[in-house]
């Protein structure tokens, strides 16, 4: 493993979430104390080198001329088209703050955001990564919980048919939010709460790629609070 990344709520006493990254794209996560570590999906095969967290959900990880950002504490993972692959290679990303990004190279190279890094992952992708466990990343709902309205990001590898769908916790069908065709690229879908009352549901994203014709699901719960 190359770099590692623990929280703590009590300066130290106890760490639960934690985050290590390897070579060819690992990145494990644990919440339990590293008792238990979990394959994220982080859509390289670069080697990912640093870790750089602002809170416990804003973090960056860089290594191999990639960096990548998540929103969720590490739960997924998008790529950061602003910094370009550089021949000097990418070593070590510093999250600042919301809007900064610093980025450390070889042979003194230095690069930093030069917008907000939520409008930067959500640019559209130009590349297709390959040997993906998934051609798709579904990531956490924000805000959440939500009273009125919520979104929720997902990015494609690959062209593909995309389902996305609502359930209550008994399994009802709540709406329809995309049933289409897409390109390659990242997305924000929008829900606008109608008469839905408070819970637990789950959002589940059906793909079926183009090119292989075969179904993937995944799901996520959100909570709405009135």
């Amino acid at each position: 493993m190359n770099a590692g990344y623990g929280y703590t709520e009590n300066g130290g006493l106890n760490w639960q979430t934690g985050l290590i990254t390897g070579y060819r794209g690992l990145i494990f996560r644990t919440v339990d104390g590293g008792l238990h570590w979990e394959l994220q999906e982080s859509g390289t095969q670069s080697n990912l080198l640093s870790i750089s967290f602002l809170d416990d959900h804003i973090g960056a990880i860089a290594g191999g001329g990639v960096v990548l950002h998540t929103f969720d504490g590490g739960q997924s993972w998008i790529y950061n088209r602003q910094f370009k692959p550089t021949k000097n290679g990418i070593m070590a990303a510093a999250v600042l703050d919301t809007n900064v990004v610093m980025v450390l190279g070889k042979y003194g190279t230095i690069l930093q955001t030069t917008t907000p890094v939520v409008s930067a992952v959500n640019e559209k992708l130009s590349f297709q990564p390959k040997n993906l466990l998934k051609p798709f990343i579904l990531q956490q709902n924000y805000p959440n919980p939500f009273n009125s309205s919520t979104t929720i990001p997902f990015s494609l590898f690959e062209p593909a048919l995309v389902v996305l769908k609502i359930f209550n916790i008994s399994g009802e069908l709540v709406t329809n939010l995309i049933a289409k065709e897409l390109p390659a690229g990242n997305y924000d879908t929008f829900w606008k709460l109608c008469e839905e009352p408070s819970g637990i549901y789950f959002y589940q994203i059906i793909i079926t790629p183009i090119e292989q014709q075969q179904k993937i699901t995944a799901t996520r719960k959100l909570e709405i609070i009135k």
